[in-house]
C-alpha cells in the first residue's frame, strides 16, 4: 500500500522500506521490503505526486471492473511512480516477502495481483519506448509464471516483457495517460511467491524523462502447517514413474521421464518436469505444474490451479472454482464445472468454458473459445 507509506505525495521510496501488512482481524501479518535500484542519477522512485508525464494534478491509476477473480479491484489513489530517463540500462524495484516471528505464515505468498500503468511511446523514431518486464521467484529461487493481460495491441508481450509500439501507420505515436486502459498491464502470480522484480527502460532520446506507475500488491499469506507425518515430498528422477502421495499436503517432483502424478487428499503441489507427464490432483486444492513437453493436468475436485507452461498440453479443471493457464504452446483447456478463470497464453489455443460463469482470456494467437451456458466474459487478446 504506497499510501501507507509516511511522508506523503512526492515522499522518496529510493531508499528502500519495509511494510507490515495486516490482514482481517490482525492474524496473518507479513513483511514486504521494496528495494530500488538505478543506473542514471537523474531516476527516481517516489509516491503518487501529482503531475505524470506532463498529465494533470489528481489524475488516477487504471483499475478495470474485475481485476480480481471476486469483483474487486485497485485503490486508483495509491501509486508508486518510477521515472526514466531515455537512454539505456534499466531501474529496478524489488520486493521480498517475509513472515514477523509468531505470524503463522510462511515466506511466501499466493495470489499476487498489481498493475503497471502509464506504459507507452512517442511519434518519433528516436522518441521514448516504454520497457517493462517483472520476474517472480520462489523460496528455492526458481522462476515462477508470471501472467500478464495487457491493455490493448499497442502493448507487445514478449516472455515476461511488455514493450509500448505503435500501430502501423499510426502518426500520433502512443501516448497514454495513467487512467487509461490502453496503457494499462494486469499481473497474476499464482505463487508461491518470495519475490519479485520489476525492471523499467525507457529506450528513448537521453534526457528526455518518462514514468509507469506501480499500484498496490495485492496477495494471500500462506499458513504454517504442522508436520502430520502425512505431509510427504516425493522425487521420481530418472525413468518413467507413478507416484501416489496418499493422505495429507505433499508436494511431488516428476522429474526426468514419462510421469503419472496423484495428488489424492490434501493440497498438494505436482511439478510433472520434462517429458509427457500426466498429473492429478485429486481433492480438495491443488497446485499442478506440467514443465516441459507435453502434458496431461486434471484438477480433479476443489479449487485448484494449473499450469500447462511449456508444450501443447491438455488441461481439465474439474469440480470447483479453477484458473487455468496454458503457457506456451497449442492447448486444450477445459474449464470444467464450476465458474473458472481461464488465460489461453502463448499459442494458438482451444479453450472450452464448460458449466458455470467463468471469466477467459485468449491472450496471445488465434484461438478458438467455446461458451458454456452460463454468463462467461471473454477477452479475446491479440490473434
Amino acid at each position: 500500500d504506497w499510501d501507507a507509506q509516511p511522508g506523503g505525495a512526492g515522499s522518496s521510496f529510493e531508499a528502500g522500506f519495509t511494510q507490515l501488512v495486516t490482514g482481517a482481524g490482525g492474524a496473518a501479518r507479513m513483511n514486504v521490503s521494496v528495494t530500488y535500484t538505478e543506473d542514471a542519477s537523474s531516476s527516481r522512485f517516489v509516491e503518487d505526486d501529482g503531475p505524470v508525464d506532463g498529465n494533470a494534478d489528481g489524475v488516477p491509476i487504471y483499475a478495470g471492473a474485475t481485476d480480481f477473480p471476486d469483483g474487486r479491484n485497485f485503490d486508483t489513489g495509491s501509486a508508486g511512480v518510477l521515472y526514466r530517463t531515455g537512454g539505456p540500462g534499466v531501474s529496478e524495484v524489488t520486493m521480498d516477502f517475509s513472515a514477523p516471528a509468531g505470524s503463522g505464515v510462511t515466506d511466501q505468498v499466493n495470489n499476487v495481483y498489481f498493475r503497471i500503468s502509464d506504459i507507452d511511446t512517442s511519434d518519433s523514431p528516436n522518441g521514448f519506448r516504454d520497457t517493462v518486464t517483472v520476474y517472480a521467484y520462489d523460496a528455492a529461487g526458481n522462476l515462477l509464471p508470471v501472467n500478464i493481460s495487457v491493455g490493448s495491441s499497442q502493448l507487445e508481450r514478449t516472455g515476461n516483457t511488455v514493450t509500448a509500439v505503435p500501430q502501423t501507420g499510426d502518426p500520433n505515436g502512443f501516448n497514454t495517460n495513467p487512467d487509461q486502459l490502453n496503457g494499462s498491464v494486469l499481473y497474476h502470480i499464482p505463487g508461491p511467491v518470495a519475490s519479485i522484480v520489476i525492471q523499467y527502460g525507457d529506450a528513448g532520446v537521453v534526457g528526455s524523462t518518462q514514468a509507469i506507475l506501480l499500484s498496490d500488491v495485492h496477495f494471500t499469506t500462506i499458513p504454517e502447517t504442522a508436520a502430520t507425518g502425512d505431509d510427504d515430498t516425493v522425487t521420481g528422477g530418472l525413468g518413467e514413474d507413478s507416484i501416489q502421495s496418499g493422505i495429507g499436503e505433499d508436494l511431488l517432483y516428476g522429474d526426468e521421464g514419462r510421469d503419472t502424478l496423484s495428488g489424492e487428499a490434501g493440497n498438494d503441489t505436482l511439478y510433472g518436469g520434462t517429458e509427457n507427464d500426466l498429473l492429478y490432483g485429486g481433492t480438495e486444492n491443488d497446485l499442478l505444474y506440467g514443465g516441459a513437453d507435453q502434458d496431461t493436468l486434471s484438477g480433479d475436485a476443489g479449487d485448484d490451479t494449473l499450469f500447462g507452461d511449456l508444450g501443447n498440453d491438455q488441461l481439465y479443471g474439474g469440480d470447483g472454482l479453477d484458473t487455468l493457464y496454458g503457457g506456451d504452446g497449442l492447448d486444450t483447456i477445459y474449464g470444467g464445472l464450476g465458474s473458472d478463470l481461464v488465460y489461453g497464453g502463448l499459442g494458438s489455443d482451444s479453450i472450452d468454458a464448460g458449466a458455470g460463469s467463468d471469466l477467459i482470456y485468449g491472450e496471445d494467437g488465434n484461438d478458438n473459445i467455446y461458451f458454456g451456458a452460463d454468463n462467461d466474459t471473454v477477452f479475446g487478446g491479440a490473434g
